[in-house]
């Protein structure tokens, strides 16, 4: 919209033949305007022949885009009326950023020169909610300055003298009002009843949450009824500064992206905080091992002896010993140094500091006064709890599903739409070879819902498992809004490719399917 407005001439550009001055200060101001056209567009064009050559660049075009947008919230703010059909475009260009800063977190990093970056897992970086908060603060601002007129008018006649001029005009205004009022009765009172007894209205789980959203729909219609006028008029009164609050709250967006954003996600590229951390825990003469971590930071940012291993059986030797051992290791490779590390001691790795995306600080004793860190240490166990539902079917007699708990939104069923949390409890019998994952189908009433997952969310695959073992594999699953009421059935299975362990013991059908049990949809 900024570059349109260049192209465009303003009335400050109209021709003044009587007036040498001013001509010319429009001949400058058109002058500029072009330069503002052509400057980003070269830098478009020098930026695409770098990167189809070279790679990754920063485009260095943005001071000039800037400088049209300028433009264009300068032409509003002398204006006298408001801007309702550039609103809505900007409006909708807001709402699509947000949405890719929510769905792809790494979106602020992607106009920076930077190649094969990836974001850690929303589990250890989630910024949806601040980038929603920030985001929502521009474009509040945004459509105000927008959709305001100077003067603090309101622009939309007050709620209470509208209805009074359509009751007077006519008697089928009359009976259009009357059947309004009627319907706003119905939706609080269902609204009511959906909070009071759920149950006595005889409707499925979605029903009832549509009641429940009704419910609010007639006093949030009256509330923005009379809180959008009064907002429009409350920016209108600003006058020619009614732009200013989307500079602050410009200004904030770029505060948190420098400050907040960045700072945060770096933590988990730079492995500058575990070493930090190493320092503070370390004793005076301890040496810290380094497994595969590479580069060249330890030398800058670690204290004392450093000692480079490229061996997991060397690592783990040294980690058995008697005295305190420090060590930095990738974190894709902690679950088989601690299985390794299990197998000899019947003990999990102590970890220190796991902020990192990429590196973990572990040692071989608990450190007083902090918390193990290992996520493993909830994930591998030593026995079975007790649990809500017992299958006790196994898998070509060798693994065992003991039972799992279920996490319901409901006492003992679930609506179409909602989230559910599995957790499947396996016990090892023997070591299975091969790359075996879990299989998942939720089947009833016609649907089918696939839960197919590598255990322990991907970060604790079948090979690791021992003898022994008790796997607690934790599954978010959510219900589709589409599915009927009825009863599901949990069917389980391992499978690699084409092929699936065989059901040894258990109720199963003839696919290899464990029957595991059911479950209530509302």
């Amino acid at each position: 919209l900024g570059m349109v407005r260049l192209l465009g001439r303003s009335r400050d550009e109209a021709p003044h033949e009587d007036d040498a001055e001013r001509a010319a200060e429009a001949r400058s101001l058109r002058e500029t305007r072009l330069f503002l056209v052509l400057w980003p567009a070269f830098a478009y064009g020098a930026w695409t022949i770098f990167v189809s050559r070279y790679g990754a660049a920063t485009f260095t075009g943005l001071v000039p885009l800037a400088a049209a947008v300028a433009v264009f919230f300068r032409e509003v703010e002398e204006s006298d009326r408001a801007y309702w059909p550039e609103l809505v475009v900007v409006a909708l260009l807001a709402g699509l950023v947000l949405r890719d800063y929510a769905l792809y977190p790494d979106s602020p990093l992607r106009g920076l020169d930077l190649d094969g970056l990836e974001v850690p897992e929303r589990s250890v970086f989630n910024p949806t909610k601040a980038w929603a908060a920030i985001h929502g603060a521009f474009l509040v601002n945004l459509v105000l300055g927008l959709g305001s007129q100077p003067g603090g008018r309101p622009g939309v006649p007050p709620l209470k003298a509208f209805f009074r001029s359509q009751w007077k005009r006519s008697g089928g205004h009359r009976s259009w009002l009357v059947l309004l009022g009627l319907l706003c009765a119905a939706t609080l009172v269902l609204g009511l009843a959906a909070f009071a007894a759920p149950g006595a209205l005889g409707l499925t789980t979605i029903g009832v949450k549509v009641l429940k959203g009704l419910f609010f729909l007639t006093p949030a219609l009256v509330a923005i009824a009379f809180l959008i006028p009064n907002a429009f008029a409350a920016a209108g009164m600003l006058g020619r500064h009614r732009l200013a609050p989307l500079v602050l709250a410009g200004a904030l967006f770029g505060a948190y992206t420098a400050f907040g954003f960045q700072p945060a996600l770096s933590q988990h590229f730079s492995p500058r905080l575990v070493y930090d951390r190493y320092n503070e825990l370390r004793a005076p003469d301890a040496t810290l091992l380094e497994y595969r971590v590479g580069g060249r930071a330890a030398g800058y940012y670690a204290e004392g002896e450093l000692e480079e291993l490229n061996v997991s059986s060397q690592l783990v030797s040294r980690l058995e010993a008697g005295e305190r051992v420090w060590a930095i290791v990738p974190t894709d490779e902690l679950s088989g140094i601690d299985r390794t590390y299990r197998q000899r001691t019947h003990e999990h790795l102590f970890v220190a500091d796991a902020r990192s995306a990429r590196q973990v600080l572990v040692t071989n004793q608990p450190v007083e006064g902090r918390e193990n860190e290992n996520f493993l240490v909830d994930v591998v166990r030593n026995e079975v709890p007790d649990l809500d539902h017992t299958v006790g079917g196994v898998f070509d007699g060798k693994i065992e599903l003991a039972g799992y708990d279920l996490e319901l939104p409901h006492d003992g069923y679930i609506g179409p739409g909602e989230p559910l949390v599995v957790t499947w409890y396996w016990k090892v019998r023997q070591r299975v070879s091969g790359g075996y994952k879990v299989f998942l189908h939720v089947d009833g009433a016609g649907n089918r819902m696939n839960g197919d997952h590598e255990p322990a969310g991907d970060r604790y695959p079948l090979r690791l498992w021992e003898a022994g073992d008790v796997i607690v594999d934790r599954q978010e699953l959510t219900v589709p809004a589409n599915y009927r009421p009825g009863t599901y059935t949990f069917w389980i299975g391992l499978y690699a490719g084409n092929n699936r362990l065989t059901v040894t013991e258990g109720e199963k059908d003839d696919s290899n399917r464990l029957m595991a049990g059911r479950l209530e949809v509302r």
